[in-house]
């Protein structure tokens, strides 16, 4: 299965495969048929390591450094060590497999994890149980978290995302509003709690909210970049061009600098203004980062406001190429194809379009595209 934009050490993405394995060895412990994220080349331009273990296996073990002695000991702790598949809600319900000559399975092992006894101790394990999709558990870890400690708004604000994950978004709010009056300056929790509004099509409360985290976030920060695209969604693309001006000038040797600049120029089109800007973004992120889909309908859309109805048909068609049920491109490349004539030439793509997303031609017109 082909996987991309993976991360790790340095400033480069990578794309790569996610692929089954018989066995993976670390140290003494093997994990047998298993799949892993690989890349076809060298991480960190070779001079470091082979392989690198992210978050989903450190959450599976409890890990002990030796500084002095340069080891590094761990025991298994319990759950996925890979996550390239996600669980649903705890462990996966799979036979265990059969285990070669020699080999012993390793229970999980008790650890500090398992018998918390502060506030910050259930809140890291549930937290650790979140990240792991293990919902039930992390929401009990919390709701214990938040009976020791009931003024603490983060507590509030990891349950929200609990509850969130496991499809409970009435109670997912209240304890958004409930950070929120604790901690009611808080960036974060206010983007949070605008996409929640705007999913309740509660359009001035989440543009209320996104307006008061552009007021605390940090201009130069990631996190003015996810306020960007939430104007975006609020059918405010102007707005957003501000946010990623600040963030891309902050960022220039990020690995995300790609989707920034691909941030930036969707807005422009988007707004109809500096297309040459625009254009020079498009070209910018698919040189750093290569062909793809999303770059390549920003610049569709680019080529669009410009009238240049060839160009934009062309990087639809290399779009729908690589990502083939866009519904977007089509319908773009459809109005591509009409502007040509004769009218009716891009009638099939605008149907297949609104077949994929049925509101894709008021979402154009919204932007005074089409109608």
């Amino acid at each position: 299965m082909a996987s991309s934009g993976l991360t790790g050490v340095g400033r480069r993405t990578e794309k790569g495969w996610i692929v089954p394995v018989a066995s993976v060895a670390v140290g003494d412990e093997e994990i047998l048929k298993t799949k892993i994220e690989v890349i076809d080349g060298a991480i960190a331009g070779g001079t470091a390591v082979e392989m690198l273990l992210g978050a989903d296996y450190i959450l599976a073990h409890h890990i002990y450094v030796a500084r002095d002695q340069r080891r590094i000991y761990f025991t298994y702790s319990g759950g996925r060590p890979f996550l390239t598949e996600k669980s649903s809600d705890g462990p996966a319900k799979s036979a265990p497999v059969d285990l070669p000559a020699g080999k012993t399975r390793v229970e999980a092992v008790a650890n500090a994890m398992a018998t918390p006894k502060t506030d910050a101790d259930y809140a890291r394990r549930g937290n650790a149980r979140l990240a792991a999709h293990q919902y039930a558990d992390a929401i009990a870890d919390l709701n214990e978290a938040i009976r020791l400690a009931p003024k603490n708004a983060t507590y509030y604000a990891s349950r929200a995302r609990a509850y969130a994950a496991s499809g409970d978004n009435g109670r997912s709010g209240e304890d958004l509003d409930t950070a929120l009056k604790l901690d009611p300056a808080n960036g974060e929790f206010l983007q949070m709690r605008a996409y929640m509004r705007l999913e309740r099509k509660d359009k001035a409360g989440a543009l209320a909210d996104a307006e008061a985290a552009a007021k605390v976030t940090a201009p130069a920060s990631l996190a003015a970049a996810g306020l960007a695209f939430l104007f975006d969604d609020l059918d405010q693309p102007a707005r957003a061009i501000p946010l990623f001006d600040a963030v891309i000038a902050a960022h220039r040797e990020d690995n995300k600098l790609g989707s920034l600049l691909n941030g930036r120029c969707w807005m422009r089109a988007l707004a109809n203004v500096d297309l040459d800007k625009a254009l020079d973004d498009c070209n910018r992120a698919i040189k750093r980062d290569g062909m793809q889909a999303a770059y390549l309908d920003s610049r569709g859309l680019v080529h669009f406001r410009m009238g240049d109805f060839k160009a934009a048909i062309a990087d639809y068609d290399s779009a729908l190429k690589l990502e083939p049920d866009l519904a977007w491109s089509l319908y773009m490349r459809g109005l591509a194809k009409d502007a040509l004539g004769p009218a009716s030439a891009g009638k099939a793509d605008r149907t297949a379009a609104t077949a994929l997303q049925a509101d894709v031609a008021d979402r154009a017109v919204e932007y005074h595209i089409g109608g």
